[in-house]
This record gives C-alpha cells, structure tokens and sequence, in this order.
C-alpha cells in the first residue's frame, strides 16, 4: 500500500483505478497468488475484484476489499486512496492461449459511484508510472491518456502463452517498378494484433509457371507499430526491358510471393504466403535525358534611333558559340511608314559569336521621302528588325528573331 503512495498515482474520476495486474502482466504459474492494487478516489470506498469464468462467459467476484479510509494522497484533483488485495484464480479463471499453449486471465475491478451506480475501474499498462508523470500528474490527463487498450481489463499470461492474435495476421504483397534505381522491387506488409518480432520474410518470383533464379539485395524493414511491419527488397536478375514490357506481362505475368515466419516462439517455423493480384506495376523508365543543349540562338538588338536611320546589333543568347557561315545571314529592316522591308546579307560581317556577345551590322534606313519637290525625309514611329530570316542558322529558336523600337 504504502508503495503505490509514494508514486504518485491516478485515478478516474468518483471510482478509481487498477494499477496491478498492469495489463500483459506475466506470471510463472496459475495457481501463484496474484496481487491487486489501486486507488480509489473516496476513502473507505468498496472495491469488487473480479475475474472472467470462461466455461461460464460471465464475469464472477473474487473478493471485496476496501480503501484506507485515511492517509490518502493530496492532489489538486481530489485525494487518493489506496487498495489491496492478494488472490489465487481458480482453474475456471484460466483460459488456453492459442494452440491450447499456455494460460491466460482476465481481470477487473469495479466500484460505485457516489449516486450507488457501478464503476469499473481502468486498467493501465506496465509504464503508467512515467505515463503519469508525462501527463503533467494530472488526474483527469491520466484517466484519457495511460489507460491500457483492454481496459478496464487486465489480461493475465503465464510466460509460455500464445497470444491468438497472430492467428489472424494479414499479408499483403506487391511488386513495383523504381524509376530512380531503375530496378523491380518486391515489398511485403504484415498486419497483425499483436507484436511482430524478429520476422523472416522471402520473396519468389513465378512467371509461367515457373520460378525465376532471382536474387533479391537491399532489403529493408521498418516497424512504424508493434504490429505492422514492411520489407522491401530490389532485384537486378531481371532486365528493365523484359520485365517492363507490357505484352510479355499480359501474356506471362509476374507472380510474388512472399513467405514469412513470425518471430513469437509459439510461431516459429510457421510460413504465410501470399500471392500478388495483379502484374508487376511496372512503369517504363523515363527516356534518357537529352544532351545538353550547345546549339547557338541569334536575336536582333537595335540602338535608339530618329526614325531615320536605325542601328542594328546582332546578338547570341543561346549556350552554344554562332560559327559564321558563308552566305544566307539575312537581316531585314522596316521602318513603320515604309511599304517595303529591306533585306540584307551580313554573312560577311557577322563573326564568330559566343554566348552572350553581339556583333554591329549598320545602320539601316527607316524614313520615307516627304514627296516631290525634295522636301526631306518623313521619320517612322517605330522600326522592326530580325535575323536569320531564311532559317540558314540551327539555333535554339527562331521565335526571338525579331525586335521592335519605337523612335526616341
């Protein structure tokens, strides 16, 4: 009693809880006594131990005991009051685990309210200690947070028990085509009730009947919770291209299987197997990516000008140096009042040019003539220039070979 005080403990809120048996508790024998403790929020309060009769399918009372009636524990939430009580469970108390190996109990205890109504205490696991001291020491954050996931019953077990849960243990398999490794994968998830420990999984291949001399190497697992487990491995035995091409696969397809043995001792040895439901999900890779791009991109730069006369610059802003060529380097020039563009050949004029450099070719004419009489020349609002404009020049784009200036 004085144990369970000096920790400080939690309980429901009006009743109380169990903190012994903690839920999954093991015992050397049946026929062992087993120690019940708590706390109950009322001192003097009743507590009604009771253990489930598994010929009968009821719960049966095993004892009465009550809280101390002083000496409680202070909170800020109420005052705690500790029980206890030392029983034997009957042979009607003891259950058969799985394969009718080893025994298992199931506990409660149950109190009542202040109006007279039953209560069944909460049930906790073997870490509600810390469980209470993460939970800030608060009643009310215990009661939701620490209780065990059978409460408000504790499971007893004797050490050479088999939990059933196994029993129902799911397995699926799946193959798949991993682009980056470019390589077939196989991965396995097992499902289960209870803990997974220290599984052993197998992967096969079966194409036509046949199984396939597969290797299968970087494997790994992961456990996100005690009762799921994933295994994935990779193959390089079979080529990308056989096991990617999708006729070959609807005519003979990819078959997984997968075989794993549970870790718990009362399963060793036992083998699952689960055959794939469909193909392998085999994505073709990717095309390999085009080479980098080396190609030159010619663009017409044109200086501030009076509508009469405009400067022309011929630029490269693609990755790729321009290499001369010997005649066909067009450049047009058409000032807004003009009918008619005019067409000139720079070939001559137009070096080498590496990325980012330009190249002067003249000033051309924009203007119009005023009339007869020689009256001067009429200036254009705007002028527009391009360059390469036979195509003679493979370049990056041909969309950018014209500039438009308004007149300064």
């Amino acid at each position: 009693m004085n144990r369970l005080l000096v920790v400080l403990v939690s309980a429901l809120a009006c009743t109380g809880c169990m903190l012994a048996p903690f839920d999954g508790q093991q015992v050397a024998s049946t026929t062992n006594p087993v120690t019940f403790e708590g706390m109950h929020l009322r001192a003097g309060g009743s507590v009604t131990i009771e253990a489930w009769d598994f010929g009968a399918g009821v719960f049966r009372p095993i004892t009465n005991t009550t809280a101390a009636s002083d000496g409680g524990w202070a909170t800020s939430e109420g005052t705690l009051y500790g029980w206890s009580s030392r029983q034997t469970l009957g042979p009607a108390f003891w259950g058969p685990g799985s394969r009718n190996m080893g025994r298992h109990a199931r506990v409660r205890a149950v109190t009542t309210s202040t109006t007279g109504a039953p209560h069944t205490m909460m049930s906790v696991n073997e870490d509600w200690g810390s469980c209470w001291n993460e939970n800030g020491q608060s009643i009310g954050a215990f009661a939701e947070n620490c209780r065990s996931s059978n409460s408000p019953v504790a499971v007893l077990q004797t050490r050479d028990y088999c939990p059933p849960a196994l029993d129902n243990t799911q397995y699926t398999g799946e193959l798949f085509y991993d682009v980056a490794r470019r390589r077939i994968g196989a991965t396995v998830t097992v499902t289960s009730r209870a803990p997974i420990t220290s599984p052993s999984t197998t992967f096969s291949l079966v194409q036509a009947g046949s199984f396939l001399p597969v290797t299968w190497t970087d494997c790994t697992v992961s456990t996100p919770t005690a009762g799921r487990m994933t295994r994935t491995c990779y193959t390089s035995s079979l080529s990308v291209p056989t096991a990617c091409a999708y006729n070959a696969l609807l005519t003979n397809p990819l078959h997984l299987i997968t075989r794993t043995t549970m870790g718990h001792p009362c399963h060793a040895g036992e083998t699952q197997q689960q055959w794939a439901a469909r193909s392998a999900t085999c994505t073709p890779p990717p095309p390999p990516p085009p080479p980098p791009e080396s190609r030159p991109n010619l663009t017409i730069s044109l200086g501030a000008h009076d509508g009469i006369t405009l400067p022309v610059s011929v630029c490269n802003v693609g990755p790729g140096t321009y290499t001369p060529v010997a005649s066909g380097l067009l450049v047009s020039h058409q000032g807004s009042l003009q009918l008619l563009g005019t067409v000139t050949d720079v070939s001559s004029v137009v070096p080498r040019l590496a990325p980012g450099t330009c190249a002067f070719v003249g000033g051309g004419f924009i203007g119009a003539s005023s009339g007869a009489g020689g009256g001067g020349w009429l200036a254009s609002v705007s002028a527009t220039a391009c360059v390469d404009t036979a195509n003679v020049v493979n370049e990056v784009s041909d969309v950018d070979n014209c500039a438009t200036r308004l007149r300064d």
